[in-house]
């Protein structure tokens, strides 16, 4: 990956309280790994993502979600 010019996130210092944040917005928890990875991309001010699962992040007014397909 290194060579391959992919950018890989990682979770920082802030993580954790942006993560609680948002399970505040989710009313199921079942969504935890969908809430982990908004999470991320919020802290690393990403707006925009790329998914066939569109409603599973419909709820978080900072992402512009779209299906690729």
């Amino acid at each position: 990956y290194v060579e391959s010019g992919v950018t890989i996130l990682h979770q920082g210092q802030s993580h954790l309280f942006t993560l609680l944040e948002l399970l505040e917005t989710v009313k199921s928890r079942k969504k935890i790994f969908d809430v982990a990875l908004a999470a991320t991309l919020k802290e690393h001010g990403i707006e925009g993502l790329y998914t066939v699962n569109t409603a599973d992040f419909a709820g978080f007014a900072f992402l512009d979600v779209k299906n690729p397909l």
